[in-house]
């Protein structure tokens, strides 16, 4: 079965009318309604802007580093 195909035998079988969206992130279904759910929704976008301003920390020095090299051989 295809996902249009589910979509259109809920979509019948419900009476609502809806689509199917594909993610690669988990979390864009997670119930936020409790405040459990919302504790750990804020943890994790902790951790993940932690994450990437340690990726673009590290692409700056890298950046800085070549340009030192590069400034050094001329």
């Amino acid at each position: 079965m295809t996902v249009e195909e589910a979509v259109r035998r809920v979509a019948k079988r419900l009476g609502v009318t809806g689509r199917a969206i594909i993610c690669p992130y988990a979390e864009v279904g997670m119930d936020v309604d409790k405040p459990h759910q919302l504790e750990l929704m804020r943890k994790d976008l902790a951790k993940r802007v932690k994450r990437e301003s340690k990726k673009k920390t590290s692409g700056k020095a890298a950046k800085k580093e070549t340009h030192k090299k590069k400034a050094t051989r001329k």
